[in-house]
């Protein structure tokens, strides 16, 4: 084997050379761990924004952000305790006991008119919703070597 030192092409001994491949050799899993942190990273990434993306109840698209997953949350377990408390049912859209229909406002701001076992529903679904993209994202980072279309739905349906 041949390197260059000071500007002069030298034969390595045979040491020499062992000491040479025990260093690249000690380098290449390094190389290899910060490769698959920086594309866990960025599958981390992609995961959040597919959450944010949004997801689909009973034909209307509803916003999936962090303040919009933590309302819908909270609307769930209100419409979860008028259900197992005040035993609201199916048809009631006054379940929450207001002088106006119950409605959720959908991502194209239309007023969807939900009872509390709707209102529970979306509740799971966006639940769902984020779990897919957690679960999908856990497998890409599982591979032994994740795909570099990380990012193609194929691997996140």
């Amino acid at each position: 084997m041949k390197r260059i030192v000071d500007g002069t092409v030298v034969e390595l001994s045979p040491a020499e050379e062992k000491a040479y491949h025990a260093q690249m050799t000690d380098r290449l899993p390094r190389a290899e761990a910060a490769a698959k942190k920086l594309l866990n990273g960025r599958i981390d990434r992609e995961c959040k924004r597919r959450i944010r993306t949004g997801f689909t109840f009973q034909g209307h698209t509803y916003e999936a952000n962090d303040h919009s997953l933590a309302r819908i949350s909270q609307a769930a377990q209100w419409a979860d305790s008028a259900i197992s408390h005040q035993g609201k049912l199916e048809g009631d859209y006054r379940w929450h006991d207001g002088a106006e229909d119950y409605f959720w406002i959908d991502a194209d701001n239309n007023r969807v008119g939900m009872d509390a076992p709707t209102v529970v529903a979306l509740g799971r679904a966006a639940a769902a919703h984020v779990n897919l993209c957690v679960v999908k994202a856990r497998d890409l980072k599982d591979l032994e070597e994740g795909p570099a279309n990380y990012q193609n739905k194929v691997h996140w349906t």
